[in-house]
């Protein structure tokens, strides 16, 4: 498997761990009591990302383009731009052998996404991903692309993409999960250790899916690995979702998850310890997400958005 898209699920920061690090300046605990809430922060991902500012009754007080995650004592936009570079061609990468390019490349333009979250009205920024591939020297067309395709508090989950063609008998595609704690500035696993007894029972679920979406294939005795978990927001509260993958041959994969691999998804209603308290929203913004289909990430303002915020109308 491409060391690219090797996923760290056990990874886990022990009470003692997270004591120690040191506290992002702002966050939340670090300046006294909790304050009451200022609102809830709802990000819909219709044609174009946008956030509402929400009262506890679910009342629109503002609006601003774009994904704002409030986390601690700090509001986050989330900041995109595709970074473009000029690729070798075959011939190009078969004559270097390995070596520098005796001359310029001559081939296809890439394309990956440079995200991160931005503090509004402060200085800092969480990188999500730096756009980076060290391999693109090599490769004859390459595209990464970066998805942050749910929220919940101070947690953002990313998706992240990826194609590329080294001049083989044909191109290559894999993708990978991860989740950040925007309030601390760290990345956690994408299933913490004490979740793991919980995602076993998904786990006999989705081979079932995946067994019955293609019966007979090779794949049907590989155990599937989880590739994402997510918050889901809907009409019946906020559950959790999750992807799981099964490595199989070029031919039989389903390309949701990469070359090699089948995709199923598998809901479920109980969410992880560390996003069960995020959950908690009062009954009117409840409301507010169950007639927005389209929203994907809620998170509760410790601080007034109305600077960063138009009234609503």
């Amino acid at each position: 498997m491409p060391r690219w898209f090797t996923l760290i699920l056990a990874v886990s920061v022990s009470a003692c761990g997270a004591a120690s690090r040191p506290r992002v300046p702002g966050a939340s605990g670090a300046n006294g009591p909790a304050s009451p809430p200022a609102g809830w922060l709802v990000w819909v991902d219709e044609d174009a990302p946008r956030t509402t500012w929400l009262d506890a009754d679910g009342t629109p007080r503002g609006t601003r383009a774009g994904v704002i995650v409030a986390a601690g004592h700090a509001l986050w936009a989330l900041q995109m731009r595709t970074r473009e570079m000029k690729l070798p061609t075959c011939d190009q990468i078969e004559h270097a052998e390995g070596e520098p390019l005796a001359e310029p490349p001559g081939g296809e333009t890439g394309h990956v996404t440079i995200a991160a979250l931005v503090e509004l009205g402060g200085a800092r920024r969480l990188v999500l991903d730096d756009g980076a591939d060290p391999e693109e020297h090599a490769l004859a067309a390459l595209e990464q692309r970066t998805l942050v395709t749910a929220g919940l508090g101070p947690y953002v989950f990313v998706q992240q993409f990826r194609s590329w063609d080294a001049c083989g008998a044909h191109g290559n595609s894999e993708a990978r999960a991860r989740v950040f704690d925007v309030e601390t500035g760290t990345e956690v696993a994408v299933v913490a250790p004490e979740d793991e007894p919980f995602t076993e029972t998904l786990r006999i679920e989705a081979a079932a899916r995946l067994r019955a979406e293609r019966p007979g294939t090779d794949d049907d005795e590989t155990a599937p690995e989880v590739a994402f978990g997510e918050p889901a927001l809907g009409a019946s509260g906020i559950s959790m979702r999750y992807g799981f993958q099964v490595g199989t041959c070029y031919a039989c994969g389903d390309g949701r998850w990469g070359s090699y691999t089948r995709l199923t998804t598998v809901p479920a209603a109980v969410l992880p310890g560390r996003l069960q308290r995020h959950a908690a929203v009062p009954p009117g913004v409840r409301a507010w997400l169950a007639s927005h289909p389209d929203a994907r990430g809620v998170s509760e303002a410790r601080v007034d958005p109305s600077p960063f915020f138009e009234a609503a109308r």
